[in-house]
């Protein structure tokens, strides 16, 4: 399946401290959107957080970028 949409997944320590960065593909921006808005679900505040953002998947791959979106 080729997917449309990326979401990017940062992991970080409650001090913001990178920890990792993982991201799934979707096949539409409201799939995508619908995911990252569950990811607090997924926070401990004492270990790590979750943010996340949507991209198109020829802005992850430096073809298109996105406006107003710094590439990653």
């Amino acid at each position: 399946m080729t997917y449309s949409w990326i979401l990017i997944i940062f992991m970080q320590s409650p001090g913001g401290d990178f920890i990792d960065k993982q991201t799934i593909g979707f096949a539409s921006r409201k799939e995508c959107e619908a995911v990252r808005a569950q990811l607090p679900i997924l926070d401990n505040p004492m270990r790590v957080q979750h943010k996340g953002l949507c991209v198109t998947r020829d802005h992850w791959e430096g073809k298109k970028q996105m406006p107003g979106v710094a590439y990653d």
